[in-house]
């Protein structure tokens, strides 16, 4: 039987530990940037619009451009659990299995509190899905953003301003801010187990510059790799309990009238693609070993 608390044995593991290998070298070198205020993406807390840096972190938690995808090998394929689509310039939303049956609320709103779609790329998750792996002693899931914006001019690019996770027993959780819809009920935002949150404190201005055009676009792969912290006894003991991932776009860079898709790793390469990443760990570990020589 597969055990997803081992990395060793998770059969997606495989695929995020190459990953790590390709984009390890700038990862080493990222410092924690300061927050940003306007729209330049220079500005931002950290930008990857550009292709120095091509990571970085924020608030503890490593974000990465994509690698370009080999032809036909499934590399960086998205199992998406959230997709979110607006003509607004923000747009937001959180991954739910909750729908209203007769496609309003009690209000009359559409059945969605945000921006989400409602077919079957947004639904709940628990946390066992989502692949984890150990760096430094420290342990971080892996998500990818796959961001679909135009390619012409500054049009490609685009902010995520907020992005928080959370655990919850509840696989049906809706009514995210409080009372949308009615019902008197306070919002899970408050409710829910919060374990990271981009701008953990009031006033932080934590943002992320992207671009939609940096690894030659198109859709259902990963623009961007986010690997965000999680204590492993709260992984362990947390299996069956569902995450929910709520996220905000376009505030300091706008939609542009596109659809951004959240997922986990798909299933593994071929053995031939596996072969290259092996090769690849070695250097990692080297690496690793040689930061550690540093600091000590």
């Amino acid at each position: 039987m597969t055990d997803n608390n081992d990395p060793a044995t998770n059969p997606r593991h495989p695929f995020l530990a190459a990953t790590l290998c390709v984009l390890i070298l700038g990862w080493l070198g990222a410092a924690q940037p300061a927050g940003a205020t306007d729209a330049d993406p220079a500005t931002a807390a950290l930008d990857l619009t550009t292709n120095d840096p091509t990571s970085g972190w924020v608030n503890d938690a490593f974000f990465s451009q994509g690698v370009a995808h080999p032809a036909g090998s499934g590399y960086g394929a998205l199992d998406t659990f959230l997709k979110i689509n607006t003509t607004n310039p923000v747009e937001q939303g959180y991954n739910t299995d909750f729908r209203y049956p007769d496609g309003v609320d009690p209000n009359g709103h559409p059945y969605m509190e945000f921006d989400q779609i409602t077919d079957h790329h947004t639904r709940s998750m628990q946390l066992s899905e989502v692949p984890i792996f150990q760096l430094n002693g420290s342990w971080y899931l892996e998500f990818l953003l796959d961001i679909n914006e135009l390619e012409s001019g500054v049009k490609e690019f685009l902010s995520l301003d907020q992005l928080r996770l959370y655990l919850s027993d509840d696989g049906l959780l809706h009514d995210y801010a409080g009372d949308w819809d009615g019902d008197g009920t306070a919002g899970w935002d408050t409710l829910a187990d919060k374990f990271w949150d981009m701008n953990p404190n009031t006033g932080d201005d934590n943002w992320v510059a992207m671009n939609y055009d940096i690894i030659g676009g198109g859709s259902g792969f990963a623009d961007i790799f986010v690997y965000v912290p999680i204590a492993l006894d709260v992984y362990q003991a947390k299996q069956e309990s569902y995450l929910y991932l709520y996220s905000m776009f376009g505030v300091h860079i706008a939609n542009d009238n596109k659809l951004e898709e959240w997922g986990v790793a798909a299933p593994v390469p071929e053995p031939a693609t596996m072969l290259l990443f092996g090769s690849g760990l070695a250097g990692l570990g080297a690496l690793l070993r040689r930061r550690q020589e540093e600091v000590n």
